[in-house]
C-alpha cells in the first residue's frame, strides 16, 4: 500500500469518528430543542462534508456530472435534476414525521438518498448516517452504541444491497412507496433488534 493510500485510509477512519460524533450531536440538539424536528438540506451537506474531509474536492456539495455506479442497474438521476429530488425527499420526511415510524422513515432515506446519489462519491457513508440519525430523532435519543445498526449493513451489504434494488424495482413500477420498502424496513427493523438485544 503506497503512502497516498495509507493517507487515505487514515483519513477514512478519522472521518467515520467524526461522522459518528455530528450525528449524535445532531440527534441531542433535535431531541433536546423542543420543537418540531424539520429534515434538510444542510443536515444531509453536513454529514457528507465531514464523511468525505480531505477525500473530496468539494465535500459537502451536490454533483456537477452523472456518476455510474458498479455493481448496481440504477442509474441515478442527471446531476440538475438532483437539487429537485432532495427537495422531494425532505419534503416527504417531514410531512410523514408524525404518522410514519422510525423504521419506516430511516429505510426511505436510506433508499432515497442512494437513489438520488447527489454527490460525486460518499453516497453510502452518508445516507446510512443520515438514515440513522432520523431513526434516534424519531426514537427521541440516541440508541445505545453496540452493534449499531450502521455497523452491521457494513458487516454484511448483500441484504441491504439487494433491499435497494428491490425500491428501485418496485417504484419504477408501481411508485408504491410502501411495497418498495417492505424488504428495507424488514431489514432495519431486525437489525434495530439485534442492536437493542446486544446492549441490554
Amino acid at each position: 500500500m503506497t503512502g497516498n493510500n495509507l493517507e487515505r485510509l487514515f483519513q477514512k477512519q478519522v472521518n467515520v469518528y467524526r461522522l459518528q460524533e455530528l450525528t449524535d450531536s445532531m440527534v441531542t440538539g433535535a431531541c433536546s430543542a423542543g420543537s418540531r424536528f424539520a429534515f434538510t438540506e444542510n443536515m444531509v451537506k453536513q454529514l457528507h462534508g465531514v464523511a468525505m474531509h480531505k477525500l473530496l474536492q468539494t465535500p459537502g456539495e451536490y454533483r456537477q456530472s452523472a456518476v455510474h455506479l458498479t455493481n448496481s442497474p440504477h442509474v441515478p438521476p442527471a446531476w440538475f435534476e438532483v437539487a429537485g429530488h432532495m427537495s422531494g425527499l425532505f419534503e416527504y420526511v417531514n410531512a410523514n414525521w408524525e404518522t410514519a415510524d422510525l423504521v419506516h422513515l430511516s429505510s426511505y432515506v436510506l433508499w432515497r438518498l442512494n437513489w438520488v446519489h447527489p454527490f460525486p462519491n460518499g453516497n453510502g457513508r452518508t445516507s446510512r448516517s443520515a438514515a440513522y440519525m432520523v431513526m434516534q430523532v424519531k426514537h427521541g435519543r440516541l440508541l445505545p452504541s453496540k452493534n449499531s445498526i450502521i455497523a452491521q449493513i457494513v458487516a454484511d451489504r448483500a441484504p441491504y444491497y439487494a433491499a435497494l434494488r428491490h425500491a428501485d424495482d418496485v417504484m419504477k413500477d408501481t411508485s408504491d412507496v410502501r411495497e418498495a420498502l417492505r424488504p428495507m424496513e424488514g431489514i432495519m427493523g431486525n437489525m434495530l433488534k439485534e442492536q437493542i438485544k446486544a446492549n441490554l
